[in-house]
């Protein structure tokens, strides 16, 4: 049986999750496929769970990496690949049973370079797993279905970021000599293949499903690395001296780029500075100067502008350019006011279970930081009737009526910004006193 895709896997200690991950791809409605585990030296039970589902299957291979390096990993997997087309699916996430094969009929049908679908980010809190989209503000629905490529789509730079959102075609990666910097550690070497396979792709598609389930914040992953700055300043300085990428983009494209960088200067410094009492490592601030100079130029040169930012994200960025003490007085003081409304919810709770109402984005925050204090959640409600008596990251869903019956001594929490008055007067009418209605804000 030929193979239509070669599903690369790195891994290195992730015990806890290489069996979910592993079935979650061995149980693809696609069969004709192979996976490349690279392990890069697990000593914490990894690599026997490898082996146990290599005996059992044979399109199960594992690959062994001296060299403990993601880009090192991911780029052994794709000269050992055999199919048309590869995947990569990192260790520690699972992906849905369809994806495989969908991704595939679309990439053929269209003759593709790479095809990319959606994702959902997972936070686990005592074994319960939260799910939201993994939303990028830059996203532009519009290209969504179409074959773009950089050339006539430029904007694509700028809703790039994950690699193992889709599958690539072997060739268009072998050709354009595409591969991950080779650093150690696996951390942010991904970054210089999304910015390779977006400039040399003629035929590209984003899909709006979604597939792949990306795990947030677990301990050991590169997100919670505070290293952030510096493995972002390796990626972009390899792009920018060594591939000569900005005399590459085509017309338009500039801006872009010069956005894209910038966004990610400005999320890894602040988290960093999160980190560190809100104060800078000496030796980090040599890249806090290279993207310094690098964005102050772009912006004087008229290659980068407001144009892809918000207000407040641009007054951010011009301040950490030009004060950087004063940037970390105002994080901070944000960072306290914050502090100080999740307290104030909290504060508002009087009962030890809750109900949260709404089972979008905020309810998902709600219910993280419903966890994070200890509060037990009763149940979801929604007017969305299709939820009802489903399970949402692992509560259960009712209607707001059968909630007032079954849980009318609970506190309700409305996790929707829309339509918080209207929900509000809603739980009144069903019984709900006004002292037991909480608005996430």
């Amino acid at each position: 049986m030929s193979k239509k895709i070669s599903v690369i896997m790195p891994s290195l200690n992730v015990v806890q999750y290489i069996r979910q991950c592993i079935e979650s791809v061995l149980n693809q409605t696609l069969e004709e496929f192979e996976i490349l585990c690279i392990d890069a030296g697990s000593t914490d039970g990894t690599l026997e769970v490898l082996r146990e589902y290599a005996e059992k299957d044979n399109r199960v291979r594992i690959v062994h990496s001296d060299i403990k390096s993601y880009g090192v990993q991911i780029n052994m997997g794709i000269q050992m690949a055999s199919s048309d087309y590869l995947a990569i699916v990192e260790t520690d996430d699972f992906i849905a049973d369809d994806m495989m094969e969908k991704l595939y009929t679309i990439a053929t049908s269209y003759d593709l370079d790479y095809v990319k679908a959606e994702a959902n980010a997972i936070y686990t809190y005592n074994s319960v797993e939260v799910r939201e989209p993994l939303i990028l503000s830059d996203t532009d629905v519009s290209v969504y279905g179409k074959v773009v490529n950089l050339q006539d789509t430029p904007q694509i730079l700028l809703m790039d970021y994950y690699i193992w959102r889709g599958i690539y075609s072997r060739s268009f990666l072998m050709e354009n000599q595409i591969v991950c910097n080779e650093t150690e550690g696996a951390a942010y070497q991904d970054i210089g293949f999304a910015h390779l396979t977006v400039l040399h792709a003629r035929r590209a598609m984003y899909i709006p499903e979604v597939f792949y389930q990306y795990r947030v914040g677990r301990d050991g992953s590169s997100s919670k690395s505070m290293n952030g700055l510096e493995y972002t300043y390796l990626e972009y300085e390899r792009l920018i001296e060594e591939y000569q990428y900005e005399k590459k983009l085509p017309k338009g494209a500039d801006i872009f780029f010069h956005t894209r960088m910038a966004k990610a200067f400005v999320c890894e410094y602040a988290h960093i500075i999160r980190g560190a009492d809100y104060k800078l490592n000496g030796a980090l601030q040599k890249y806090y100067l290279w993207f310094q100079q690098y964005i102050q130029k772009s912006i004087y040169c008229g290659k980068l502008n407001n144009s892809c930012f918000s207000d407040a994200e641009w007054k951010n960025l011009l301040m950490l350019l030009q004060a950087q003490d004063e940037y970390h007085t105002i994080l901070k003081a944000d960072d306290t006011r914050a502090k100080m409304r999740e307290d104030s919810i909290l504060s508002q709770i009087h009962t030890e279970t809750v109900v949260i109402f709404g089972c979008g984005r905020i309810g998902g925050r709600t219910q993280t930081l419903m966890q994070n204090c200890g509060k037990k959640i009763a149940a979801f409600c929604d007017n969305n009737q299709a939820l009802w008596d489903t399970v949402h990251n692992g509560i259960q869903v009712i209607s707001p009526e059968k909630a007032s019956e079954d849980y009318n001594d609970c506190c309700y929490i409305i996790a929707n910004k829309a339509d918080c008055r209207k929900i509000k007067e809603q739980l009144l009418k069903l019984g709900i006193s006004l002292e037991q209605i909480v608005e996430y804000n």
